[in-house]
């Protein structure tokens, strides 16, 4: 039995999804996807087990969480929205699991934006001007004091008094510059690991794109916020420029930031650190930098409803593309060799073929290697259940024609890939 059980909650979400991608390989860790949502994260990853739950405001939902953690002997749920930390801190003492979340007293405060900046402010951190009646007819800019990422977050061009009256709304000074996210690490010695990246472009509050930022003002604002607050565990806060290029505090978030692989691009696995410190580890992080820049985008990803018994794949525009090999297909056909399945060459190659896939170091791949003299044909060595991946519309067509087959180009080898 696994030495932890984690559950991620909801796993399904882009936070969930980069908490599993972090953990998937540990192999003392069994991890669990809980979503309200199953779309088939278990086949993307490594070992995960996906469990449905009703949304986490609907009856039965708590009830649901804890007959899991029990089924499964769950020893961790991490928790990777703010408000499914807010939901599950408060009922932290209901849990048998350890919750890998901030004391509860932190993800209230810094679920509202206005105590967060009131304390900011009062430990010598830069925070925008939260503006009242006397800055009636200025702009501004206004957001919920307990909303999530840029929901409900607009410009006013003209505040009127129902803007600057809304006990619910928090208005601030207009922050025109670059913005900035610095994820942090912290146990209850100080801080393990801090970096600061560019918001470049943003897509749903979510940065995809932007550079490291090394800038000593951003490492002061976490050293004070860390000072004010003994935080624990993952959390990050945001920065924008103000007029005059000074960085000033938008908010603090107790969560994984939602392009929190940037950090693991440089050797910090924020997630299995979070873990080690729950569980009252010490820890240490020595980053590598490799990049300066990160880009996200969403990745299109099938699940297939086949099993095959044996695949068979051409060499020439299918293995082999332009003189490389095709990762996506290399990486495909290793998995389904991990799971039992047949792997074939089938091939007309001209020229020595074994020497071939000897060159590119893949002969360790191939469970046989059919070299087609002149006027044979593929599909006479083929068989129903089987995939045949080749480049050639018509012999995928006399394929089908003649076995209960599937047929595929390498067109395909990236939703093959990502969907083993």
């Amino acid at each position: 039995m696994k030495e932890r059980v984690v559950a991620v909650f909801p796993g399904t979400s882009e936070n969930g999804l980069e908490v599993l991608r972090s953990l998937q390989f540990e192999k003392n860790i069994q991890l669990i996807s809980l979503s309200s949502a199953t779309d088939g994260a278990d086949r993307f990853f490594n070992g995960v087990i996906c469990r449905k739950v009703p949304l986490i405001k609907d009856y039965g939902f708590f009830e649901r969480l804890k007959d899991i953690a029990n089924s499964f002997g769950v020893t961790h749920i991490f928790p990777v929205t703010s408000y499914a930390i807010e939901f599950l801190a408060q009922r932290r003492n209901d849990i048998s699991a350890c919750l890998i979340a901030p004391r509860t007293s932190l993800v209230d405060l810094f679920a509202d934006k206005r105590q967060t900046l009131l304390l900011a402010k009062g430990i010598g951190v830069h925070t925008p001007r939260i503006l009242s009646l006397k800055d009636l007819g200025g702009n501004g800019y206004r957001k919920p004091v307990n909303g999530f990422g840029a929901q409900g977050a607009y410009y006013i061009e003209r505040l009127t008094e129902s803007d600057l009256n809304d006990e619910n709304i928090l208005v601030t000074e207009f922050l025109p510059g670059e913005e900035c996210t610095v994820e942090v690490l912290s146990d209850s010695e100080g801080i393990v690991f801090l970096t600061g990246r560019s918001r470049s472009k943003i897509r749903m509050g979510t940065a995809v794109a932007g550079r490291v930022l090394d800038d000593a003002y951003l490492r002061e604002v976490g050293l004070l916020l860390w000072a004010a607050t003994k935080i624990q565990g993952i959390w990050f806060f945001q920065m924008r420029r103000d007029a005059q290029g000074k960085w000033s505090l938008l908010e603090v978030d107790c969560r994984v930031a939602g392009s929190m692989g940037w950090s693991r691009s440089q050797g910090v696995n924020l997630p299995k650190l979070a873990l080690w410190i729950s569980d009252g580890l010490k820890v240490e992080a020595r980053p590598v930098r490799i990049s300066n820049t990160y880009v996200r985008h969403l990745a299109f990803k099938a699940v297939f409803i086949n099993e095959w018994r044996v695949i068979f794949v051409d060499w020439d525009d299918t293995m082999v593309v332009n003189g490389r090999l095709n990762k996506y297909l290399v990486g495909f056909l290793f998995m389904e060799k991990s799971r039992g399945v047949d792997i074939k060459l089938l091939s007309k190659h001209l020229g020595d073929l074994d020497s071939e896939v000897l060159r590119f170091g893949i002969t360790g791949l191939f469970d046989e290697i059919i070299h087609l003299e002149e006027g044979q044909k593929k599909e006479e060595f083929m068989c129903d259940g089987c995939l045949f991946i080749d480049d050639s519309f018509s012999q995928r067509n006399a394929a089908m024609a003649r076995w209960n087959c599937t047929a595929l180009g390498p067109d395909m080898s990236d939703l093959l890939f990502y969907g083993s």
